[in-house]
């Protein structure tokens, strides 16, 4: 009887210990997007180079020394953008013959860049108070040149913007900051990020950034020293896209 009553007590708790088990469930992280890049040449004063992936697409243009990158990125993983630009400056160094002096970004069409500065500024005190002074004071000629002042330090400090340029620099190139323009400069209320930077900084005397335009020199191209040392780049092979490049935007 006894040897009856344990095996009911041993089958109960195996079916107990059964029903408690939890079933792991198989995470499946999604594999990183592919892009694809394609070098262009319709002139021999110019130089394009083109990017594109999962909801992001990059546009270099080479001409008279200026190396003008546009963007259009709507990819909230900003981490895949990185290896595009990686094979996008090696592309460069091998088909491009022009010397850069100057590599000019506008985060015109890069709204998630703005917002990514627009956050950072919203947590400076020294911004903000830049942003009271600035509306009590709208004339005040000391305050002109603060907002490119305290952007180029982010910039350069904080990197930020700078993931073009640290493509190229690993490619052998030498660029740092030369200066940074604020194209617009309006009120939260009055800015086109309104609608989700007001959970962040509800102040309607909040100043917002917008259409930044953020200028590097190539400091060796500078120094007279050679414009660029190719180093060479474990890069994966991508596929070429159809030869036919963005629309050019101008550039204001």
């Amino acid at each position: 009887m006894s040897i009856l009553k344990n095996l009911i007590l041993t089958f109960t708790t195996l079916i107990f210990l059964v029903s408690c088990q939890t079933s792991k469930v198989q995470t499946v992280k999604p594999s990183s997007p592919t892009f694809s890049v394609y070098a262009g040449k319709s002139d021999p004063l110019m130089c394009n180079v083109q990017g594109d992936m999962e909801d992001c697409r990059a546009d270099w243009t080479v001409t008279a020394g200026i190396l003008t990158h546009r963007q259009v990125c709507n990819s909230k993983n900003r981490a895949y953008i990185k290896p595009m630009l990686n094979a996008m400056a090696k592309t460069l160094s091998e088909s491009c013959t022009l010397k850069i002096k100057y590599a000019r970004i506008t985060t015109k069409d890069d709204e998630l860049a703005e917002k990514r500065l627009a956050k950072m500024m919203s947590q400076s005190k020294l911004w903000n108070s830049y942003s009271k002074t600035s509306i009590k004071n709208p004339n005040n000629k000391k305050l002109a040149q603060f907002p490119e002042k305290f952007i180029q330090k982010v910039v350069e400090v904080k990197g930020l913007f700078s993931e073009v340029t640290e493509a190229l620099n690993e490619t052998g190139y030498n660029f740092e900051v030369d200066k940074v323009e604020v194209t617009k400069l309006n009120t939260l209320t009055q800015s086109r990020h309104f609608q989700t930077l007001r959970q962040i900084k509800t102040q309607n005397n909040f100043m917002v950034p917008e259409n930044i335009r953020i200028v590097w020199i190539n400091k060796s191209f500078a120094d007279g020293q050679a414009p660029r040392i190719k180093v060479p780049q474990k890069i994966e092979a991508t596929q070429g896209l159809s030869k036919s490049l963005p629309k050019r935007e101008s550039v204001n």
